[in-house]
């Protein structure tokens, strides 16, 4: 099964869009490519009206004149005034300067096709040879009149043939322009008549005179009535009305005159018919041309409002629907987005809030629900319906699951509470049957089971710790670091391997005492549990900037390093409690305990093949004034180093009760001889009597001395559980020292009979 691919709102609303977007867009680039087209080719039409049609016009207008002019002075060299020639000269050759320029205009060029490019080259090249014409007419004599009329006729006709290449865009402005173009032809056959008998007259005309005089009228007379019935009626009109005028009968009149040889005409009486004639047919053609460019300037306009309304009213059309699609996808993608930064924010940031409260068993509390956010799609506001539904729901369930973990762990600290208090009794039970028991065995195991209750103590508090709450053990003054340490490592079973090497004078705050008590002897259970039972454990300390490093070090066989690495990270930052991972309760109990007071604990491997527990003390739980000095004890003081004896308040069932009893005080002793000699431990033997069952008093046994750093118990008050176990402890091993050496004495020959046992 192919997987689809998801991609994010804002694609899918583009992908919707893009195409009737794109259709949009394409057919109004279409329509207004059209219209453009039309306003260019208008554009096109205009300038090459300027640059081209008026000046070839103006051209041909300089050439009729100097062909005339020419044409006089090789008839009649004194009908022209001196200087008159070269003044229409200089007229014709400003007209070619400026067409041979605009011809050679890049832009002029490039906006006109073969069609007008081919005469308008063809008309600059028979421009070149005006200097040879000129000066066959300067030669004189009437031997080039026919070689000068005809160069100047073709002049004329390449003239035309530019004129008709270029039509105008609109059609019926191009039926026009045409006709306008025949009726300035007919003017020029008026003019090439004039041109063949201007200085010839009054003589009588010769045949080559006769023969062009006739067809130049022929010529004219045929483009009239070709011209005239598609002339509108009121041009038509007009023309008429120039045709029935007497100049122009007289013209007429002298011309058939001319042609036939019946009579002569004076060259006055024609030059002014001619004069005549030319000059109103010239304003008949200009109003025709004035008619014309105000239609065509009406049609420009006309093309540029079409291209104005469709390329306008189709992109203001485009530009209203980008507007109306952006404004919808941008409220879809703002709504999915805040709908998606909702769900967003509960289930990676209020979830994982509600999850540690769940279990941690704190009073849920409403984070917040989304406010100010307003859906206007109906889908959108669905799903957030259902979304503030299923928070509802779970957040009834967190509340839910909140009190069931949180009475769950009310039972565990008040069943802990509870075991704690028995094993308070218990300890002042066994303190009591060690201080009434006289029989070594017997004293042996109550010894034993006061040690097996102190652990069974320390796991109480573990499992107190565990469910996040104090224990009830606590110490307000300092506490010595060696006897703190002393203390842990009495607390573990096998007690005996456990070596503590001297320490500097420094001490622990009373309030992380019995966690750093508790965090040690964890450690050191560990140590001796997975190392050799024949193996020492030493435990030793060395001061740091920062604070008191120690090192517990047992010889057993080690860790891997994957599982040393993984011990590590669980111990710097601890997890989450998991039921499933039981075995190794010790290790989230320690912890805990570190990270309650910024301990820094971890493990690396022993040069010895163990595993070394490196436990570093911050100096905010540190103090270097100890307590006073502890009081001198009797010689046949214990062995072993008593740890530090807090006075505890025997935990009540009910932890309403526990939490308003105070903290235990640590209260110094009188002054007495110092516990240790030269670092090593002193120990004395119990001060009691041993009197007979018969004298024995009913009330309780006399109290041995208590340790230092106690107040001696009242009558009727309970001993301290760690003092008392201690203290037995420490005598428990004086009294085996001692019968092993009394038995080594007895077997001994070298001694004499008096000195042994």
């Amino acid at each position: 099964m192919r997987r689809s691919r998801s991609q994010p709102i804002r694609s899918a609303i583009i992908s919707l869009l893009a195409v009737p977007l794109t259709a949009l867009v394409v057919l109004w680039a279409f329509t207004a490519a059209s219209v453009l087209s039309q306003g260019l080719d208008l554009a096109r039409a205009r300038t090459l009206k300027a640059d081209l049609v008026q000046p070839v016009r103006e051209l041909v207008g300089a050439l009729q004149h100097e062909r005339r002019l020419s044409m006089l002075i090789m008839s009649l060299p004194a009908g022209v005034r001196p200087g008159q020639l070269q003044t229409y000269r200089d007229l014709t050759d400003s007209a070619r300067e400026v067409f041979d320029r605009n011809i050679s205009s890049r832009n002029l060029r490039g906006s006109v096709g073969e069609d007008v490019r081919d005469p308008m080259d063809r008309l600059g090249r028979e421009l070149g040879s005006l200097a040879l014409l000129r000066s066959l007419v300067d030669d004189g004599g009437a031997r080039n009149r026919a070689e000068v009329y005809t160069h100047f006729q073709n002049l004329v006709d390449g003239a035309f043939s530019v004129q008709r290449a270029v039509v105008p865009v609109q059609p019926e402005l191009a039926r026009d322009n045409a006709l306008l173009i025949s009726l300035s032809l007919a003017r020029e056959q008026v003019s090439r008549a004039d041109a063949v008998a201007v200085g010839r007259l009054p003589a009588a005309a010769g045949s080559w005179d006769r023969k062009e005089l006739t067809a130049a009228v022929g010529a004219r007379d045929y483009i009239y009535d070709d011209i005239l019935p598609q002339l509108p009626a009121g041009e038509r009109d007009r023309y008429n009305a120039l045709f029935n005028t007497v100049d122009y009968q007289r013209l007429v009149q002298m011309e058939e005159r001319i042609t036939r040889g019946t009579a002569a005409v004076p060259q006055q009486e024609w030059d002014a018919a001619t004069g005549k004639v030319l000059g109103d047919l010239q304003d008949l053609e200009t109003g025709l041309r004035e008619e014309l460019d105000e239609r065509e300037l009406s049609a420009s306009f006309g093309v540029l409002l079409h291209i104005c309304l469709l390329g306008g009213i189709g992109l203001l059309a485009v530009v209203l629907s980008l507007v109306i699609a952006w404004r919808v996808a941008r409220r879809l993608i703002r709504e999915s987005r805040a709908l998606a930064d909702t769900v967003g924010d509960f289930t990676r940031d209020q979830l994982p809030v509600l999850a540690e409260m769940v279990r941690k068993g704190d009073r849920i509390t409403d984070p917040g629900a989304p406010s100010g956010v307003r859906f206007s799609v109906t889908e959108i506001e669905r799903v957030f319906r259902s979304f503030a539904a299923a928070r509802s729901a779970v957040l009834e369930a967190a509340r839910h699951e909140a009190a069931t973990m949180g009475t769950v762990r009310d039972v565990f600290v008040n069943l802990a509470s509870r075991n704690q208090a028995l094993l308070h009794r218990q300890l002042s039970l066994l303190d009591q049957m060690e201080r009434d028991a006289d029989d070594p065995d017997e004293l042996a195991l109550l010894f034993q089971l006061d040690h097996l209750a102190t652990r069974m103590r320390r796991h109480a508090e573990g499992l107190v710790i565990l469910a996040g709450k104090a224990p009830g053990r606590g110490w307000r003054s300092p506490v010595p670091l060696m006897d703190v340490v002393r203390g842990a490592a009495s607390e573990v079973e096998d007690y005996t391997r456990v070596r503590v090497l001297p320490m500097p004078g420094i001490a622990v705050l009373g309030p992380a005492v019995a966690d750093t008590i508790h965090l040690l002897a964890d450690l050191i259970e560990n140590a001796v549990q997975y190392s050799p039972p024949d193996a020492p454990i030493e435990v030793s300390g060395q001061g740091v900037a920062s604070g008191y490093v120690l090192e517990i070090e047992d010889r057993g066989l080690g860790l891997p390093a994957d599982v040393l690495e993984q011990l590590n990270e669980r111990l710097a930052a601890p997890p989450d409690l998991a039921l499933s991972d039981s075995a190794r309760l010790g290790l989230f109990v320690v912890a805990r305990l570190a990270r309650r007071h910024d301990i820094k604990v971890s493990l690396r491997a022993s040069p010895y093949g163990g595993t070394t527990a490196v436990v570093f003390l911050p100096t905010r739980i540190l103090s270097t004034d100890l307590p006073a000095a502890e009081p001198a004890e009797p010689r046949e003081r214990r062995a072993t180093a008593p740890s530090p004896a807090p006075l505890e308040a025997a935990p009540d069932p009910a932890p309403a009760a526990r939490a308003a009893s105070p903290r235990p005080v640590l209260v110094e002793d009188p002054p007495a001889e110092p516990e240790f000699h030269q670092g090593l431990p002193r120990r004395r033997r119990k001060a009691r009597s041993q009197p007979s069952a018969e004298a024995a008093p009913a009330g309780p046994a006399p109290a041995a001395p208590g340790p230092v750093g106690a107040v001696p118990p009242a009558a009727g008050a309970e001993r301290s559980p760690d003092d008392l176990r201690l203290r037995m402890s420490a005598m428990q091993r004086g009294w085996e020292r001692g019968r092993s050496e009394s038995t080594s004495l007895a077997d001994d020959p070298s001694l004499p009979s008096e000195e042994r046992p």
